[in-house]
């Protein structure tokens, strides 16, 4: 007999053939992890700037209780609901921190707060510094903790009025 012209595919051809499809999948799914790590990670970092700038303009709509915005932020309710009723301007100002601090722990994972007065140095005026800290580890796809990682990040505003 002679040599007859094959005819289909091995099944060493369609082995390797499945191999590299195999390989090329296995990348886009990696890639697809990624981006959805990456994804998640701007989402909440853009909700710290989101948050930051919204204690910004709470400041500078309340000058006159400027100086209550600095300190300690209280985690438990105020004497005065200053949505349902008018506040004074330091009692807005205490109402503002609260409200701001509940929400940066809702919308933040490990949320924390923190308002401070930088004084004036030279010719740099005095103004405020509003930061918030999150947990972006989650994003990282890293466990916190783990070969001293440490997946919290902040982001910080600076407050002229």
């Amino acid at each position: 007999m002679g040599i007859q012209n094959q005819k289909g595919s091995s099944l060493v051809e369609v082995m390797v053939a499945l191999f590299v499809l195999a390989i090329g999948l296995l990348g886009v799914l990696a890639m697809q992890s990624k981006s959805m790590q990456y994804n998640q990670s701007a989402h909440v970092y853009s909700q710290a700037v989101y948050l930051a700038n919204d204690m910004a303009e709470r400041m500078r709509s309340n000058v006159d209780g400027i100086v209550n915005y600095a300190g300690a932020i209280p985690t438990a309710g105020v004497d005065k609901d200053c949505d349902a009723e008018p506040c004074e301007a330091a009692a807005l100002a205490e109402w503002d921190k609260y409200m701001w601090n509940v929400n940066v722990e809702k919308f933040l994972p490990g949320g924390d707060a923190l308002i401070e007065q930088v004084p004036a140095a030279g010719p740099v005026p005095a103004h405020y510094r509003v930061s918030v800290k999150f947990d972006d580890s989650r994003s990282d796809g890293k466990e916190n903790g783990v070969d001293g990682y440490s997946g919290i990040k902040s982001y910080s505003l600076i407050v002229e009025i």
